[in-house]
């Protein structure tokens, strides 16, 4: 006779032997006996949760103790079932309330685990052994513990429990996670807008609701809004926010602004002159300094591509420059 447990369990490090298929081609008589036996009441089961009720003989479904409600198969045929169905099952059950207080005693001498002095002495251990005061800090030794156990990084890569957490959370709150949740998508909002406000809190924000923010300006002393893409771009390169002050359709680009900014460190404000038309009339300079007989074009890689200008536009503007 066959050591179920033995052969099932012990022997059977790399799963395959609780696959339905394999133990098919492999070992057909012992499969057919594993299916004869759940078929009356246990056919609506996975084939590994068969197996276990196979090795234990019990043909049943497995009810939680205090509440008769059904039991979910845990990840493995050595773990099985629980005994209840949720902690709060097992906290009502006088059994498990005896039981607990039984082993606090005897491990406590009837302090109990939230005795202070217990408690330090929990985290003098593990900050002798762990280097923290509580083992739950170490992220690295719980990767470790999960990859000798079950060969995984994290409970999350464990077979099973993903799909576990997500038919979980249907069932309690009618979605996959609760990060989907309006709560929890209005502590995020709530966050991310805090975050917003710190960052630009030199400015007079009236309203960061959406994508476009109203600001009232503090130099021309007028509101104005602007997307919050162009508000971040013209903040992280120093250019003047404010749409009023500064159009946005009428504004340098942020990569010319930085060579203009550059410039005007090195010389006076009045030997310089931005975008002049005189010159080449009625094209445009982005950058002029007569009394050095010097003018900069900048040309960003968008707009000044061969799917915005001919081919000979900058050619025949240097020429004129030139000229």
């Amino acid at each position: 006779m066959v050591n179920l447990e033995k052969f099932f369990i012990i022997e059977n490090k790399n799963g395959k032997k609780s696959q339905e298929s394999y133990l098919k081609d492999n070992f057909n008589d012992l499969h057919k006996k594993i299916i004869n036996f759940n078929k009356k009441n246990l056919n609506d089961i996975s084939f590994k949760e068969k197996i276990w009720h196979y090795i234990h003989n019990i043909d049943t479904k497995i009810l939680c103790k205090k509440c008769d409600k059904e039991l979910n198969f845990k990840r493995s045929l050595s773990e099985g079932y629980g005994v209840y169905c949720s902690r709060e099952c097992s906290n009502q059950c006088e059994e498990h309330i005896k039981k607990v207080k039984e082993t606090s005693d005897k491990k406590y001498g009837g302090q109990g685990t939230s005795s202070e002095s217990i408690n330090d002495k929990i985290k003098n251990t593990t900050l002798k052994n762990f280097g923290v005061d509580n083992f739950f800090k170490r992220k690295d030794l719980i990767q470790d513990k999960f990859i000798e156990k079950y060969n995984v990084p994290g409970v999350w890569a464990v077979e099973g429990v993903s799909d576990k957490i997500k038919n979980t959370n249907i069932k309690k709150i009618g979605l996959v996670t609760n990060l989907l949740t309006k709560e929890s998508q209005y502590k995020s909002l709530e966050s991310k807008r805090k975050v917003f406000r710190e960052k630009y809190e030199r400015f007079n924000i009236l309203s960061d609701k959406g994508d476009d923010i109203k600001i009232l300006c503090d130099k021309c002393q007028n509101e104005f809004t602007i997307n919050r893409s162009v508000l971040y771009n013209r903040n992280d390169m120093d250019v003047e926010v404010c749409t009023n002050c500064n159009p946005v359709t009428n504004s340098i680009s942020y990569s010319e602004s930085e060579v203009l900014n550059y410039i005007k460190e090195l010389l006076p404000l009045e030997e310089i002159k931005e975008k002049d038309r005189k010159v080449i009339y009625p094209q445009e300079i982005d950058v002029l300094i007569p009394n050095k007989n010097i003018g900069i074009e900048y040309n960003g890689l968008f707009w000044h591509s061969s799917y915005k200008v001919t081919n000979d536009y900058h050619f025949k503007k240097y020429k004129k420059c030139f000229e």
